[in-house]
């Protein structure tokens, strides 16, 4: 599913899953997405804070990058089953968010 997000305006991506095997997330690039400039904070269990170096920044996604989990037949670690929020420092930043649950 393709999500649109707004500055500084923590959103729910997904709902807590104890049946999550994957998740994905990746921020489009820029050149599907050319408002994809900024940058996209995320936070399992926990809204994000989108603010550089902040304790509660999260993971930082910038145009392109990935999350993408569990790695290479590993099974996935309880963190990602937790809610799953997103904020950003710019807005119309745009993620790709797919999960797939056993």
């Amino acid at each position: 599913m393709l999500k649109k997000l707004s500055a500084n305006l923590p959103t729910l991506l997904l709902d807590q899953n104890p049946k999550r095997s994957r998740l994905m997330i990746q921020m489009q690039p820029t050149d599907v997405d050319p408002n994809n400039t900024g940058k996209v904070y995320i936070g399992f269990g926990f809204q994000p804070i989108a603010t550089a170096g902040h304790a509660s920044q999260g993971e930082v996604l910038i145009q392109s990058s990935v999350i993408d989990e569990p790695k290479g037949g590993e099974i996935l670690n309880e963190k990602y089953k937790k809610p799953v929020w997103a904020t950003a420092d710019a807005n119309n930043q745009t993620l790709i968010v797919e999960e797939e649950t056993q």
